[in-house]
């Protein structure tokens, strides 16, 4: 998992996405030659891989008013103005692994192929003036002549070529200097694994000759300055994907080298050895701002401080692709302040006085916005505040869920004896203990919808999403009581370690009751609320039937902070944990190993290593570059139907996302493969609203 797709807050995720960082392993199996479709040229055409872009975003508003309204003072100053209870962390787009991160990189730089309005599964050529694949290992691509960066820099065959290069030399280093632990795997996985410290799960030297192994790999070759040539050692069906992230987006070799290492004066191969497992750069934190991408904005400040970022529209920018679905991009808004303000209620009021132009607001907050007995008696949002509107919900591609660990430890590494969750009937117990629709509805306000399948609805291609499908939970106190009784009448008293090897009779003790008391602690993060009470409400319930069963069973829910839970998960000594996924890129490959492989990122923290989810993990990585989907859909399926009937992860949601902001705000667009919270700034415009 990494921070743009990793484990997020139930009650934060449609509002503001906060993302944590939950493993150090990533998504590292599966990769291929053929399905997603990408344009070939700059005219855009529709997919027909996925369900088709959610329509364009209506909104509800009150205000009848057929007079003039006085315009807010972001109006007047024209200056997009978001305010939200999150902060950025990294904005260097080879460093970032971070959705808050992304909806700013996005407007300051730009990729290769990137979406095409609204349509998130079909990437179109953006820097790239066409694309043509040539073999499963080799690709051509036509760069667009003209554009320059921001620091009147030319865009250029070098430029791509010191990015990626930049990126792969970089392997995934963060501003702290944890190696391995940020995007460049998803670039490095179509080369040699073993110079990927996330991949091999080996150091990397880091020195000149480690270096000359990364470039010999020659995955950009320059064929002219306007062409390169893309060479991969493992071909992936998810190519166009992997290229369109920001991870990928292009970076001015001359602006960055000048402030990062000014001693290799403009020699890019120096520069690359000095940056080599270094994450310590100017464009992650530019007080003074940057001007290294191709975007219609810079970056103007940044406050380390306040957190606040302050872009401006880029005067020269070169308009976007020809046949972009809104037409020449020209940003028409000035200055774009994004602010971090982690009080709701002065994010409301900010709001109301037109300060603020959009806000965070988490699903628990919604009826501060939306009229609460419409949505009761009807299911939709309107907005109850006079020139405020309320898009969405949309959906976009992610899973939340309750994880379930075995081979738990305490704080010295010592096995414990008691492991509930080893047992299949503890797993159920729980999951049938609570009413996950009912919750959903009446504390996510309608802002999530129940999962009942790991890969979600829109899930690539065709056929990945299952939408009738069967568990083996669902809610039924009879059925949690019979487990439960169940387990205590035959506790188990083996299982496997996580190196596969069966534990030793002795060595695990199952067993409870009322003169062997158990208990067993239910973690959450602390501001999650939907979990809370998913948790609490699976306690109260089996509580209740402990004691009318004299079972010697308590079940507690601990509210833990976030980072503490997710370090103690990590160092397997908790039971459960709160998890989640969103895509990387929408592709099933994405969602397979982190999953269900045993090195996979939540397995290898959960501590499962389940021989037959392996082995069908691996044949679907054969079929993805073979290029077989209907191999690939066969086996992610079988492993779907696994996890429905053995409840390694107890799923529960997937999140929605919303925008509340100012009706003054026109041409705001949805696209479910932006990062959460992600806008498009430059396609936005002020204008007054149509009622006034």
């Amino acid at each position: 998992m990494r921070e743009r797709k990793s484990a997020i807050s139930t009650s934060l995720a449609a509002a503001v996405i906060i993302i944590l960082v939950i493993a150090a392993g990533a998504a590292i199996y599966l990769y291929s030659t053929s399905a997603p479709t990408v344009q070939t040229s700059t005219t855009p055409s529709s997919s027909t891989t996925s369900a088709p872009p959610p329509p364009p975003p209506t909104s509800s508003i009150t205000s009848t008013s057929t007079t003039s309204i006085a315009a807010p003072s972001f109006v007047t100053q024209n200056t997009y103005v978001a305010e939200g209870p999150a902060n950025f962390q990294w904005l260097d787009p080879q460093v970032s692994y971070y959705s808050y991160d992304y909806g700013i990189i996005q407007n300051v730089y730009e990729t290769l192929l990137w979406w095409n309005g609204t349509n998130g599964v079909t990437p179109i050529p953006w820097l790239a003036s066409n694309f043509t694949q040539v073999t499963p290992n080799q690709y051509i691509i036509g760069l667009r002549q003209g554009i320059r960066f921001q620091d009147g820099t030319p865009f250029n065959a070098t430029a791509v070529w010191f990015t990626f290069n930049r990126l792969l030399v970089m392997d995934g280093t963060g501003a702290t200097g944890t190696h391995g632990s940020q995007a460049a795997w998803i670039i490095q996985q179509l080369l040699n694994k073993s110079l990927s410290t996330t991949l091999s799960g080996a150091a990397q030297p880091y020195n000149q000759k480690w270096v000359k192994q990364v470039l010999a790999q020659n995955f950009v070759k320059i064929l002219g300055p306007y062409k390169i040539q893309i060479n991969v050692m493992n071909p992936t069906s998810a190519f166009p994907f992997l290229i369109a992230g920001e991870w990928a987006a292009i970076v001015s070799p001359s602006w960055v080298i000048q402030h990062d290492f000014p001693k290799a004066h403009g020699n890019l191969t120096a520069y690359l050895v000095h940056q080599a497992g270094n994450g310590t750069t100017s464009l992650n934190l530019p007080q003074s701002g940057a001007k290294a991408g191709t975007g219609p904005y810079y970056i103007d400040s940044v406050n380390p401080t306040t957190y606040q970022v302050v872009l401006k529209a880029n005067p020269n920018y070169w308009g976007g692709p020809p046949g972009y679905a809104f037409g020449r991009i020209t940003p028409r808004i000035g200055t774009i302040q994004i602010l971090y303000v982690p009080d709701f209620t002065t994010r409301l009021l900010d709001l109301k006085a037109g300060k603020a132009t959009t806000i965070g607001v988490s699903p628990s907050d919604i009826f501060s916005i939306v009229d609460r007995n419409v949505y009761t008696n009807t299911g939709k949002y309107v907005s109850v505040l006079p020139g405020v509107a309320f898009y969405g919900p949309y959906p976009y591609y992610n899973t939340g869920w309750l994880n379930f660990d075995t081979n738990v430890t305490d704080a010295s590494g010592k096995l414990l004896k008691f492991q509930p969750f080893a047992d299949l009937r503890f797993r159920l117990a729980v999951s049938d203990a609570a009413n996950i629709t009912d919750i959903l509805h009446t504390v996510a306000n309608g802002l999530a919808e129940q999962a009942n399948w790991m890969f979600p609805p829109g899930t690539a291609p065709d056929g990945s999403f299952v939408a009738n499908a069967k568990t083996a939970w669902s809610y039924n106190l009879t059925k949690a009581e019979q487990l439960l009784k169940s387990a205590q009448a035959s506790p188990i008293t083996s299982f496997r370690f996580y190196n596969g090897t069966k534990i030793p009779p002795g060595v695990v003790d199952n067993s409870f009751g009322p003169n062997n008391p158990k208990t067993i602690p239910l973690d959450y993060q602390i501001g999650d609320s939907v979990t809370e009470k998913i948790l609490t409400t699976v306690a109260t319930n089996l509580n209740q039937i402990s004691v009318n069963d004299n079972l010697g069973l308590t079940f507690s829910v601990v509210p833990i902070p976030a980072g503490t839970l997710y370090t103690l998960a990590s160092e397997h000594q908790v039971y459960t944990y709160w998890g989640g996924w969103i895509d990387d890129y929408n592709w099933i490959v994405d969602w397979l190993g982190p999953m269900f492989s045993a090195t996979g990122t939540y397995f290898s923290w959960n501590l499962w290593n389940v021989t037959v989810l392996n082995n069908l993990v691996n044949k679907a990585s054969e079929a993805d570059r073979a290029g077989n989907v209907q191999q690939l859909l066969q086996y992610s399926t079988q492993l779907g139907q696994l996890e429905n009937q053995n409840d390694y992860y107890w799923l529960h949601e997937y999140f929605l996302y919303f925008w509340v902001g100012s009706t003054w705000v026109h041409n705001w667009f949805y696209n479910a493969e932006f990062s959460p919270n992600a806008d498009y700034f430059a396609a936005m415009s002020f204008a007054p609203p149509a009622s006034s």
